[in-house]
């Protein structure tokens, strides 16, 4: 892979490829006098070279680079301050943010994306890089000393040759794939920076270029976007609060996004169409937002984002601005979730046992839960989210302590029910909308009690069983093989009924009888050798008088078993 930049005097930050940095300095000579030194920082994306020479297809098996000089006519000394190669998390979106242009490649906008710092451009012109107000170094200790971590943001600066840049309309940005969960918070937070490039009659003014954030399950068809009219600031500005203008702060409840989600959820999207509350007439509220405008596409959720895009869009194509190209860097810093929602829950169990003498017992237990409960090793983002209610009752009954004794009934009832209510504190559909705020949107009853049904997840459990039915034997009764004292008999009925968010209705049934025959037979010995006296005799043979047999089996048993299985489930049709 080949990488060029062109060496000329006067070199600008925003006219020169790849430049992001130019420091001068007074350095000192052998000679006692003072010169000035021009330090000047380019960022290369490896990503993008020139050309490509041989069969060379990926970065996996680069073995040394090189660097060499041509075009010079006179005799030049260059000193190279350091060569690093630079890893970064974000990734450059290559295709097409306009709805209206579906090529990029003939936009003729060159995009960089960059990386500034406190210490390796503190001192950078025209304006020099400075942590946002606020935002405090991280300091590490290490060998009894205290050492300043770096700070840092992200930059991305679209320019163009000729009268070229970013088009009206179009926009530029970068990506990185995550998995974050942000219904815990309340707010969404980000410093944004916008300058002008130097001497450059296409650079931005105030309010002409737009930086965005985009988040959701995919670039596409589900997410949200959030936009802010940035201000550009002044050449020669130091200060943090001039830096990073409150204008260009992104500071956005997360619950309008949630509104804004309510609002457009029987809008019918038109291919590429991002829903703008602020854009519709007949909506009083709009967004809720005067200075951010906040969009919407499909059905995004923020309880699980999958994707993130920050990039700037040229925002001249609406009026009363001019529609032109624009030109101009960005840089976006501390993009971050705040005021995270810390209240707690409760729970609580509840156990009861009872009998009545050797006739009943009774079991029940019961157990709840609300939203926001969790162990004392578990943080905030790992507590419940979801109401449970349980209770579980069993009862024994001897029932044939009811019948004359003199019967000798042996017949055990065993009962048991169970249930257990999963209520959500969001709308499994929706995931990022409260089931609340579904139930008071509904228009009518039976709507409400749809959306309640397909949110709570119910299971409820009934067993009925008779095990071990059999008459006892009476004391001094003789034992027949047709004797029903011989037969034990079982029955067992089992239900389990469920419904959630994906099954409308699910049943499962089991029955089984069970018939059981067991008869043991008097022993019947046979000992052959027992009357020979020569055997009593002998110590040897003696063990041969003791030998014996039984002719006739221990016992005779068999059983049968019949069950019967229904089961019957029904998905639910989600709209």
């Amino acid at each position: 892979y080949e990488y060029s930049i062109d060496v000329h005097p006067n070199i600008t930050i925003g006219v020169d490829r790849y430049v992001t940095d130019i420091r001068e300095t007074l350095v000192d000579l052998p000679n006692g006098d003072k010169t000035k030194a021009r330090w000047i920082q380019y960022k290369i994306p490896i990503t993008q070279p020139e050309n490509t020479i041989g069969n060379i297809t990926d970065f996996r098996t680069i073995r040394f680079m090189r660097m060499f000089m041509t075009g010079f006519a006179n005799q030049m000394t260059l000193r190279f301050g350091s060569l690093d190669l630079v890893r970064g998390e974000w990734r450059r979106y290559t295709n097409t943010l306009d709805p209206t242009d579906p090529l990029v490649a003939d936009d003729n906008t060159d995009f960089d994306v960059l990386a500034l710092n406190v210490q390796e451009n503190g001192n950078r012109s025209p304006i020099r890089y400075v942590a946002p107000p606020g935002v405090e170094r991280e300091e590490l200790y290490n060998n009894n000393t205290l050492i300043r971590q770096n700070e840092q943001s992200l930059g991305i600066r679209v320019s163009g040759t000729g009268g070229n840049g970013l088009e009206p309309g179009d926009s530029r940005s970068v990506f990185k794939n995550v998995s974050v969960d942000m219904r815990q918070f309340k707010r969404l937070k980000m410093f944004l920076h916008a300058e002008a490039l130097p001497d450059d009659e296409h650079s931005i003014e105030d309010n002409e270029m737009i930086g965005f954030i985009r988040f959701g399950n995919d670039f596409t068809e589900n997410f949200y976007q959030i936009e802010i009219p940035l201000k550009k600031t002044a050449f020669g500005s130091i200060s943090a609060e001039d830096i990073w203008p409150t204008d260009n702060q992104i500071d956005v409840s997360l619950a309008l996004l949630t509104q804004m989600k309510i609002k457009a959820m029987n809008h019918v999207y038109a291919p590429n169409e991002i829903y703008y509350p602020d854009d519709v007439t007949n909506l009083p509220s709009e967004d809720g937002d005067e200075k951010l405008k906040l969009g919407i596409r499909g059905n995004p959720n923020f309880g699980l984002v999958r994707t993130l895009m920050v990039g700037v869009k040229n925002g001249t194509n609406v009026a009363p601005l001019t529609s032109r190209d624009l030109r101009g860097e960005v840089w976006f810093n501390e993009l971050r979730i705040a005021e995270m929602d810390n209240k707690g829950g409760m729970a609580a169990i509840a156990n009861i046992d009872g009998n009545l003498a050797d006739f009943a017992t009774v079991s029940a237990t019961g157990r709840m839960s609300t939203i926001g409960f969790g162990g004392l090793e578990q943080n905030s983002l790992e507590r419940s989210r979801e109401d449970i209610k349980q209770y579980n009752i069993v009862t024994n009954l001897s029932l044939g302590k009811l019948l004359p004794k003199k019967w000798g009934i042996n017949l055990p009832f065993n009962y048991g029910v169970a249930e257990e209510f999963i209520t959500p504190k969001y709308d499994p559909f929706q995931q990022d909308i409260e089931l609340q705020q579904m139930l008071d949107i509904a228009q009518t009853d039976s709507e409400r009690r749809n959306i309640k049904n397909r949110a709570i997840d119910y299971t409820k459990r009934k067993s009925i069983n008779f095990i071990g039915i059999k008459k006892d034997r009476s004391e001094g009764q003789k034992q027949h093989f047709y004797d029903v004292e011989n037969v034990t008999l079982s029955y067992s009925y089992n239900q389990v009924e469920r419904h959630n968010f994906e099954i409308e209705n699910y049943i499962d049934q089991q029955i089984t009888t069970a018939a059981d025959y067991t008869y043991a037979f008097q022993p019947k010995t046979f000992e052959p050798f027992k009357k020979v006296k020569t055997f009593k005799k002998s110590d040897y043979w003696k063990l041969l008088s003791d030998f014996n047999f039984n002719y006739l089996p221990s016992n005779i048993s068999f059983s049968s078993n019949i069950t019967r299985r229904y089961n019957r489930q029904q998905f639910r049709l989600v709209d």
